[in-house]
């Protein structure tokens, strides 16, 4: 079997994917930022992708192989299997890569809320507050409303 131009092209993306998402990943667990991040989601994201096609282009090439060599002999059953082993393959290596490069971004995560307060773990919150269960108000907003006095409690006084 041959993997064609288009397997070919595939496979340089799903590799060049995997180099940059570790890449990055690994940048973002020594440096913890968001723009790491950012670009981190969409590289995953892609070689998800990549390895999918990769397997659909994978399965065509084999489906298109046992059509023309027929399966009457168990010598191409047994090429049938290989190609579909085959395959397989890209995604396991892409699919392992990401849960690589997840991990790694989760030693960032760590690294970036260990000692720091809590507006600085903005990665982490989902552009929710953080306050100590005050409706989600940062810390500054809630030391700003913990000092006010209730209307109702001006009202009784005067």
């Amino acid at each position: 079997m041959h993997i064609g131009l288009l397997g070919l092209l595939q496979l340089a993306i799903v590799l060049v994917l995997t180099i940059c998402s570790l890449g990055v990943a690994i940048s973002f667990a020594v440096r913890p930022a968001e723009t790491k991040l950012a670009i981190l989601r969409p590289l995953s994201l892609g070689l998800a992708f990549g390895a999918v096609g990769m397997f659909c282009a994978g399965s065509a090439n084999t489906l298109a192989f046992a059509s023309n060599a027929g399966l009457t002999d168990a010598c191409n059953v047994q090429m049938l299997l290989g190609g579909f082993a085959e395959a397989l393959l890209p995604g396991a290596v892409a699919f392992s890569a990401m849960a690589v490069a997840w991990a790694l971004a989760a030693v960032g995560f760590q690294r970036i809320c260990r000692g720091a307060a809590p507006r600085r773990c903005r990665l982490l919150r989902h552009g929710r507050g953080v306050g100590p269960g005050r409706g989600g108000l940062p810390p500054d907003e809630v030391r700003r409303n913990s000092m006010r006095v209730p209307f109702r409690a001006r009202n009784r006084n005067s």
